[in-house]
């Protein structure tokens, strides 16, 4: 009996500590999404000043953009209240069936984030002439080769082994 007290113990004691491996700091996560989406709603703004648009294209920008406002903001507070939900349910040590039902509702409600992102966008982009199309491409491409260069940043130590690490 006693050998199955003590070997029941410490499968208690190491599975504690991967438990609370698990548990993610998914509340910071959404806030840094949340920032993340809100940086790219004034992204639009800026790079639509930057186009020159006409006097229509404004108003059927500013129509746009407050027609789906409400949108972004109502799926935001969702998302935030699941990730709370979610943080709960990891404190709570709910099963790993349970968390991930809640982790796969998060990744519907950022699903449908994209789709109403990328739904503005194909409106947006009938709004403009030729030329401000061609334009706003460019820029698009831009931003990605600098998130591209951001996430994958060079190794110059790699090509010049000699080199001496900077401040090292």
């Amino acid at each position: 009996m006693n050998k199955f007290i003590i070997i029941l113990s410490t499968f208690l004691i190491f599975i504690m500590p991967a438990n609370a491996a698990t548990n993610c700091n998914c509340i910071q996560n959404i806030i840094k999404y949340k920032q993340y989406l809100e940086s790219i709603i004034n992204d639009k703004a800026v790079i639509f000043n930057a186009l020159n648009l006409s006097e229509c294209q404004r108003e059927k920008f500013e129509q746009i953009t407050q027609k789906n406002t409400p949108l972004y903001k109502q799926k935001l507070e969702e998302l935030l209240k699941e990730g709370y939900k979610l943080k709960a349910q990891q404190d709570a040590y709910f099963t790993l069936c349970e968390q991930s039902k809640q982790r796969f509702y998060i990744y519907k409600l950022k699903h449908d984030i994209a789709s109403i992102s990328a739904k503005e966008d194909k409106e947006l982009i009938k709004i403009l002439n030729r030329s401000q199309r061609s334009k706003y491409r460019n820029i698009k491409h831009l931003e990605r080769h600098d998130l591209h260069k951001e996430y994958h940043p060079k190794d110059y130590y790699k090509s010049n082994p000699q080199m001496p690490y900077f401040g090292g």
